[in-house]
């Protein structure tokens, strides 16, 4: 249980109070920038990705900016 700040109160709050019903999700073959414009679009800073209705995994703005930005990758084409 965490406490309010300040209050002194207990808060208990579920999974289901604070997510977002509004799902976006991506294919594997998007590419980062389709995925980062999707991701501004919706206000949102994870996407799921799936394939053929199977989820296999999760790209956040985190990923983004740690892996992609400064990693000196492209954000267009597809990198092995």
């Amino acid at each position: 249980m965490a406490k309010g700040i300040g209050e002194g109160k207990t808060i208990l709050a579920r999974v289901q109070d604070l997510m977002s019903e509004n799902i976006a999700s991506v294919s594997p073959e998007t590419s980062i920038k389709e995925t980062a414009q999707m991701m501004a679009d919706s206000k949102t800073s994870s996407v799921l990705v799936v394939e053929q209705q199977e989820l296999k995994g999760i790209i956040t703005e985190r990923d983004i900016v740690g892996r992609v930005v400064a990693g000196g990758y492209r954000m267009t084409s597809h990198q092995g």
